[in-house]
């Protein structure tokens, strides 16, 4: 579904016609159309890890560091919405300074499946970090940091078709009241986005689970 079959999908619960197009409006409800709608597909992006939507980074530390708090950077491309989380990239994690020594592990017994589970691939370093503005801000000596989030897909195609309706209720809730000056309308359409959302991650949260199925199968093993 294109922006223009979205948009007019929530002009219809509106009542309204159909509009020709809102990337040069000639009307007050594409004016309207087009004020709203890259914000609200934005909006509607960071609801949710969208499988269509992740994208994964490995950045290099920024020149200069927080004045305080912190001890590296590393900046954000532009489409980053929201980040999911951030590791540090293998080939770099070191010990943060001060840091007691690492002792050696317990050795222990693991069978093929949990040798698979639990390589390099699958373990992650866990860092302390937090996104300050088009930034990730993190503790220790980090020279890469892997980060996966949410980032602004504008090209249509790549929308599921779960979203383009999730998309189309949200914008018709935004719009009921300049369009319609109808409050319980607006309530109602709120009701429908809210009800087209969780449908929406219910579906599209069940795909690529074979890590946390794999993950709690190995849990509730006994050694």
């Amino acid at each position: 579904m294109d922006p223009l079959s979205v948009a007019n999908l929530a002009l219809s619960w509106l009542g309204c016609d159909r509009i020709l197009g809102f990337i040069a409006p000639s009307s007050r409800n594409e004016q309207l159309v087009h004020d709203s709608f890259d914000g609200l597909r934005d909006a509607v992006l960071e609801e949710h890890d969208w499988t269509f939507a992740i994208a994964r980074y490995r950045l290099p530390k920024s020149v200069g560091a927080p004045a305080f708090g912190y001890r590296s950077r590393f900046e954000l491309p532009p489409d980053v919405l929201r980040v999911i989380a951030c590791t540090m990239g293998a080939a770099t994690a070191v010990v943060p300074l001060g840091a007691p020594p690492l002792e050696a592990p317990l050795p222990v017994l693991l069978d093929a499946f949990a040798v698979e589970l639990l390589s390099t691939e699958n373990v992650a370093s866990e860092i302390d970090w937090q996104k300050e503005g088009r930034f990730i801000v993190t503790e220790g000596a980090v020279g890469i940091l892997d980060v996966t989030a949410v980032v602004r897909v504008a090209d249509s195609s790549q929308w599921s078709p779960a979203f383009a309706q999730v998309l189309a209720a949200r914008l018709a809730a935004e719009l009921a009241l300049p369009i319609t000056q109808d409050r319980a309308l607006q309530s109602t359409l709120w009701t429908l986005y809210e009800t087209k959302l969780k449908d929406a991650l219910a579906s599209d949260g069940r795909q690529g689970r074979s890590r946390r199925i794999r993950a709690n199968a190995l849990a509730r093993r006994r050694w």
